[in-house]
């Protein structure tokens, strides 16, 4: 419905040899039923000696389940010892990364308060108001941007976050910081019909 099944096909990622052998076999097949929540055969798998966190095609089975927001197939592989900061072969993200690119705000919440890596932006998104806090009461410049280029209060307003653009705002958040490629958040608001927020 959304696209997401097939977004793979839309980046041009070179063409990679199927696993092989006994290993890859399992590895792979366990990647597979992980993300598509099919846990009982992931369980099996793992029985079998599947790895938790191999690399099958670009990402590891966490990267397609918080991808895909594919909640329990996360907290399955979060039970199961999987890596919160593993990166995938192609672009070194984590999959935190994966769900903020696409916005899956449910899995990328879950992955932050499982104590998964993130910057002030990102936290801004998808953070607690008592973590961002916190973050701003330790010292962090309110206006430090994301790998894009992003600040948080861009983040808080793309989210509909009205209490986190509250808070950003009273720390003195600078509403029309740019680098120049992206837009400020006083634009950002505007373009999405949502000045509101920062009146």
């Amino acid at each position: 419905g959304d696209g997401r099944g097939v977004w793979h096909l839309t980046y041009d990622f070179p063409e990679r040899p199927l696993l092989t052998g006994h290993q890859g076999l399992i590895d792979d097949a366990f990647c597979c039923a992980a993300r598509n929540e099919q846990l009982e055969v992931a369980a099996y798998l793992l029985e079998q000696g599947a790895w938790v966190n191999r690399v099958t095609y670009v990402g590891t089975a966490l990267h397609w389940a918080a991808f895909l927001g594919r909640l329990k197939a996360v907290r399955f592989l979060l039970e199961h010892g999987t890596d919160l900061e593993a990166q995938d072969d192609e672009f070194h993200g984590t999959p935190l990364a994966w769900s903020h690119i696409f916005r899956i705000c449910e899995t990328a919440s879950f992955l932050i308060e499982q104590g998964a890596e993130c910057s002030p932006p990102l936290l801004c998104a998808y953070g607690t108001v008592a973590r961002i806090q916190k973050k701003l009461a330790d010292g962090t410049d309110v206006d430090e941007i994301d790998f894009q280029g992003d600040t948080g209060l861009i983040h808080a307003i793309r989210e509909k976050r009205e209490d986190v653009v509250e808070l950003l705002l009273r720390s003195e958040a600078d509403l029309d910081r740019t680098d120049g490629n992206r837009p400020s958040p006083r634009e950002e608001a505007s373009r999405a019909g949502l000045s509101s927020l920062i009146d």
